[in-house]
């Protein structure tokens, strides 16, 4: 052996987190039967505060033993996935899940530039089965994007990478926080609505009177 265990067991820098240890021993503690998450994202007028991420531990009555929180981080929020510890409501996992595509989607917009994964994106949306979830159609019907040639390496390009960003969350959400499949699809739409709401200023545009 060379020595070097330790760099190439464990889980990987998504267990890193400090606060992610910490937490994750919830279950010593006697008093403490279950674990939730939820992130808090206030609107402040157009735009939203900092994310946060709140732990809640419960006792065997589901009262909160008390409640901890720490800055959004994207390894921490996998991390805590891993751990299969859900959110606190469906709704609050279509927020958390809409963080983690925003991450995810991170990696093809880098590639192919923005005005580009925009188009890319809606395209793709429009032409799956998403588009029979009410939230993710009523948000594709507000947004227009420049047409694109889809016949080109580009386009099959950034369509895959987007399906593969896709794939990971609903793997996450049934393999890993064991969600009944029916349920995970309405979570992953829902992110999935909220995502391009927020990426394409829907909810602004609305309020400030600019669509219908």
């Amino acid at each position: 052996m060379s020595g070097l265990d330790e760099y190439f067991n464990g889980d990987g820098d998504w267990a890193g987190h400090p606060k992610l240890r910490f937490w994750a021993n919830y279950r010593q503690r006697p008093e403490v039967e279950k674990a939730g998450f939820e992130v808090r994202r206030p609107r402040q007028g157009l735009t939203f505060r900092p994310a946060k991420i709140n732990m809640h531990f419960y006792d065997c009555a589901g009262e909160d033993v008390y409640c901890d929180s720490e800055d959004w981080d994207d390894d921490l929020n996998t991390g805590l996935v891993r751990l299969g510890i859900k959110a606190i409501t469906p709704e609050n996992e279509e927020e958390r899940f809409a963080l983690a595509l925003r991450t995810a989607f991170g990696k093809p917009v880098y590639r192919f530039g923005e005005g580009y994964f925009n188009s890319v994106l809606i395209t793709h949306l429009r032409e799956s089965p998403f588009v029979g979830y009410p939230a993710v159609a009523e948000v594709l019907r507000q947004v227009t994007v420049a047409p694109l040639e889809s016949r080109t390496h580009s386009f099959s390009d950034c369509s895959d990478m987007i399906d593969l960003a896709i794939r990971g969350r609903a793997h996450e959400l049934v393999r890993d926080l064991h969600y009944e499949r029916t349920q995970a699809e309405e979570i992953l739409a829902g992110a999935l609505a909220r995502y391009v709401d927020e990426r394409f200023s829907v909810t602004n545009r609305r309020s400030l009177g600019l669509l219908a």
